[in-house]
């Protein structure tokens, strides 16, 4: 199989060799690799850097800026952030095109395009074709200005939108936020998504080099970027576009960048932990606080107040390894609990099950002979969730999975649950409650935090507040055999 990997090029020196460096050291055995670089730079060193490259491979295509009539173009790159103009989109565009229109001309297998300011595992390549899908880019996560919040280059409506927005609905700012947040989290778990835009990381296989792709600019979308007038042409000819999660890429977005790069190398890239600069977010928070004239009327003073109150300033526990996962378990019905504490047994370090039935507790003991079982003797007339609450925490758990025995929850909890635990920026998880042909969301799996002050009023199984924590609402199925017909009014649930 052939496959065509293609990149317009304007890059510092520094980087580009790293990327150079890294791009040769793919695994792309049983693959016929030909190369389709475009030189826009305005570095001589750069510009060197490429021709050696074609020196010392084969199958090395270069061209100049010249070849299409363009003349040098200016820098676009700042210590902080990218400045594309259109004039340099549409150029872009141009070469991007070309390649596009090489590797159908040429009959390749597939084309991958990749930015000059990206490393991968070496795995990536043949791990995307593996997907068997049309087009699929790799995840990477950037923070695109100094002191923002990792982000990905994938989203999956309009211009740059985290959530699918419905034509007939009002969104409030907390149901964006939210919907953010759960999607962001979603790509921290290893997997293949739908999304609706992507771009910078991307293989596109011999199937969608049929269609007529293009980068150029749609004349009535005014959206910013090529890779969204691309975007948009794929869909209209059916083909869907997806994210892979498995081994995110690495952006060198800044020079300072390449100081990751031995690291990321090394141990790969976990969004949940990796920070570019420490300081960078501070000085950003600092220069918010006194642009804003923090807490200088009596209006931000009680904000600040409700946050407190809310947590929102919490200092939290956080365990970046070897977090354990304890299940709490009500099994006063004992038709399902066999299938549950089997599945559970894979992921939970530690279990506390309230029960009085000695035919439960030998079954018990059985299943989790390897494991550290506290079993509560205690009839289910006198059982209450406050207890099931006090007994949990006395255990000093880092993650509680709250689930009885007569909920089954879906099999892809056992993979996933080890990437969710590892989110530093979530404290609750919700799962989706299949009951007949509805689906609620009901908090299931916490991070305990001992300085958050919980309710001690009680909704279902948590204390009412719950939500008033960082929370994500997950994918996850559990079929719930209590067939609950509504949805709990916890405090924030969205």
């Amino acid at each position: 199989m052939k496959i065509l990997i293609g990149s317009p090029i304007k890059q510092k020196s520094s980087i580009l060799k790293v990327f150079l460096e890294n791009l040769v050291k793919m695994d792309l055995s049983d693959l016929e690799v030909s190369y389709f670089f475009i030189d826009d730079n305005t570095e001589e060193a750069s510009k060197k850097i490429l021709m050696n490259f074609q020196k010392e491979n084969q199958n090395v295509i270069l061209k100049s800026y010249q070849d299409f009539g363009y003349s040098q173009s200016d820098k676009y790159q700042t210590d902080e952030t990218h400045n594309w103009k259109k004039s340099l989109i549409e150029r872009i565009t141009t070469f991007k095109d070309e390649i596009i229109k090489f590797a159908q001309t040429n009959n390749f297998d597939y084309l991958f395009f990749i930015d000059s300011d990206i490393i991968m595992n070496s795995k990536t390549i043949k791990h995307l074709i593996s997907q068997n899908v049309d087009i699929v880019s790799e995840v990477f996560w950037t923070n695109w200005n100094v002191g923002d919040n990792l982000t990905p280059q994938v989203w999956l409506q309009d211009e740059s939108n985290f959530y699918i927005r419905d034509w007939d609905k009002k969104y409030t700012k907390n149901e964006i936020k939210q919907y953010t947040k759960d999607f962001i989290a979603k790509l921290k778990i290893p997997g293949l998504y739908e999304v609706g835009g992507l771009g910078a990381c991307t293989l596109f296989s011999k199937n969608a080099l049929k269609y007529n792709l293009s980068f150029k600019s749609i004349p009535n979308i005014s959206f910013w970027g090529e890779d969204r007038h691309f975007c948009i042409r794929a869909a209209v000819f059916g083909l869907k576009l997806y994210v892979d999660t498995y081994y995110p890429a690495y952006h060198i977005y800044r020079e300072s960048y390449l100081s990751g790069v031995d690291d990321y190398i090394k141990n790969g890239f976990n969004p949940n932990t990796f920070v570019y600069n420490p300081l960078e977010r501070g000085k950003k928070n600092l220069k918010n606080i006194l642009k804003n004239k923090f807490l200088t009327k009596i209006s931000e003073l009680k904000t600040f107040w409700k946050q407190y109150k809310n947590s929102k300033f919490l200092t939290r526990r956080l365990i970046n390894d070897d977090n354990k996962i304890t299940v709490s378990m009500m099994a006063y019905d004992n038709k399902h609990l066999e299938k549950s504490l089997k599945q559970a047994v894979k992921y939970a370090q530690e279990f506390i099950i309230f029960t009085n039935n000695d035919k439960d507790i030998t079954l018990i003991n059985k299943i989790l002979a390897n494991k550290k079982i506290h079993i509560i003797k205690i009839a289910r007339a006198h059982f209450t969730r406050k207890m099931q609450w006090e007994e949990t925490i006395k255990t000093n758990p880092n993650w509680i999975l709250f689930v009885d025995s007569d909920e089954i929850i879906e099999s892809k909890i056992v993979k996933n649950i080890k990437y969710m635990i590892k989110n530093n920026e979530v404290d609750v998880y919700t799962f989706k409650v299949k009951n007949e042909a509805h689906y609620y969301k009901y908090p299931y799996l916490i991070r305990y935090q001992p300085n958050f002050k919980y309710h001690h009023e009680f909704i279902d199984r948590l204390p009412k507040n719950i939500l008033r924590l960082n929370y994500i609402n997950s994918d996850i199925v559990i079929e719930n055999f209590k067939n609950k017909k509504n949805e709990l009014e916890y405090e924030d649930l969205i």
